[in-house]
């Protein structure tokens, strides 16, 4: 059994590469990345987030600057 848990590995990322980039985009609702959302922009790096409005974790939505609710343009994000 494998499992795919990229949570931290996002997050480090994210951390390291704060003191150059303006906007960072995290494409999930996972709600455990909405103190990671308030890391960064207290750093002063905008932060917006994607994902399904519906299954996403209110704190996500609250934390980051922007969140763009893929299930609104069906078109474009789902097939």
């Amino acid at each position: 059994s494998k499992k795919a848990d990229w949570d931290l590995g996002m997050s480090l990322d994210a951390v390291s590469l704060a003191s150059h980039v303006d906007t960072v985009v995290l494409c999930t609702g996972d709600g455990d990345f909405a103190r990671l959302c308030s890391h960064l922009r207290h750093e002063g790096v905008r932060v917006e987030a994607m994902g399904f409005g519906n299954s996403a974790a209110d704190e996500l939505i609250e934390a980051a600057d922007e969140f763009v609710d893929l299930a609104e343009d069906e078109e474009t994000f789902l097939l």
